[in-house]
């Protein structure tokens, strides 16, 4: 029909108006069945528009020092990466985390390691004089 998403319901309060009557039983059993639904799915949508579809992101990051950073980041979800990310001293911060936490800190999934394979550092152990 001209109005495929109409379902009984729409159909039977539209032929009220007219001054039809006729039970929303009656309409449901002549309409005629679609196969599949006249519209994509939503699971359909997403991958058909996966690659448009962002996440955005605002938020406000407290410093030692009493200053607010404001942070705006945009994350591309096909490929979950970050398109955009504006905070100038925010990101000196980061940098400096992610470089520890890469190159310093130990992680048990690695074996004790870190993520950037660092060389045993043996100590040094003065004797008491």
């Amino acid at each position: 029909g001209e109005n495929p998403l109409w379902g009984a319901p729409r159909i039977h309060g539209e032929l009220g108006k007219l001054g039809i009557e006729v039970s929303e039983t009656t309409i449901a059993r002549y309409m005629v069945k679609c196969p599949r639904p006249p519209f994509q799915t939503w699971r359909t949508f997403i991958k058909n528009h996966m690659t448009e579809i962002v996440a955005i992101g605002f938020f406000t990051v407290p410093t030692l020092t009493f200053r607010t950073l404001y942070v705006f980041v945009v994350l591309s979800l096909d490929r979950r990466r970050v398109v955009h990310f504006n905070a100038r001293h925010l990101r000196k911060i980061l940098r400096q985390y992610l470089a520890y936490y890469h190159e310093s800190r130990t992680h048990l999934g690695l074996e004790k390691d870190c993520s950037v394979s660092r060389e045993v550092q043996g100590l040094e152990i003065r004797e008491a004089a």
